[in-house]
């Protein structure tokens, strides 16, 4: 079966310890236009050597034949082990269930909220991905950001899919300060509408070393089909 494993893109990642992959779902009667396809889990377990910010990647090429010219995918994954000063643990990552495929008859609109949970109660929002040709200009698609919603209007009837990339994120409720060991703190805010974050660094005054685990951080890929009905 297909997997893929995390590696280290920006900042000081450390290493993996054990890795293991698993298939959990896959496809046995899938139509020519869209191939054979299977789902899998992965599971690893990471040392690092401080608990500042990094981020973790993984990228292939596997993508069934879409409408959009989506070929090539990449997982991206912000890592930040910061001590939150609400909880007094790092930041646990938001969750959201999406199946590989989703069928939508041509000329019926449809709506379909991606269910989705943080457990540290921050509020959770879905954005496609930065890069531009691949998700940006959807024709017939409205993304909820807010609300994790997809929304389907109508498009021309065509056998191939629409490749989806979105990208999950959480946003504390009132300010949270995060807390290093290299004794630096991050001041974050809530998230205003049509604006960033705003971040404030305030210079260390210690400098420790701490080995820590790193909490699951997912993107998720959501693919649409568009059969025409009779």
């Amino acid at each position: 079966y297909y997997y893929h494993y995390w590696y280290c893109y920006d900042g000081n990642c450390g290493y993996p310890v054990t890795r293991a992959s698993n298939q959990i779902d896959s496809s046995t009667n899938a139509s020519p236009s869209n191939r054979q396809w299977c789902e899998t889990e992965n599971v690893e377990k990471w040392t690092f050597p401080s608990n500042k910010p990094f981020e973790l990647r993984a990228a292939k090429c596997n993508w069934a034949p879409t409408r959009n010219s989506v070929s090539n995918w990449r997982l991206s994954t912000l890592v930040d082990l910061g001590r939150r000063s609400d909880t007094e643990q790092p930041n646990r990552s938001p969750d959201v269930a999406v199946l590989p495929f989703i069928r939508v008859p041509q000329n019926c609109p449809r709506t379909y909220k991606l269910p989705s949970f943080d457990p540290d109660g921050d509020r959770v929002r879905c954005r496609y991905g930065n890069i531009p040709d691949n998700s940006q200009s959807m024709s017939g698609f409205i993304l909820d950001q807010d609300t994790c919603t997809l929304r389907y209007q109508n498009t021309p009837a065509n056998k191939k899919s629409f490749g989806f990339e979105i990208v999950v994120e959480d946003f504390s409720l009132y300010p949270v300060n995060l807390s290093y060991s290299d004794g630096s703190i991050i001041h974050k805010y809530p998230l205003l509408e049509r604006r960033k974050r705003q971040i404030t660094i305030t210079n260390p005054t210690a400098t420790t070393t701490a080995s820590t685990t790193m909490p699951t951080t997912k993107q998720t890929t959501v693919s649409t089909t568009t059969p025409t009905t009779t």
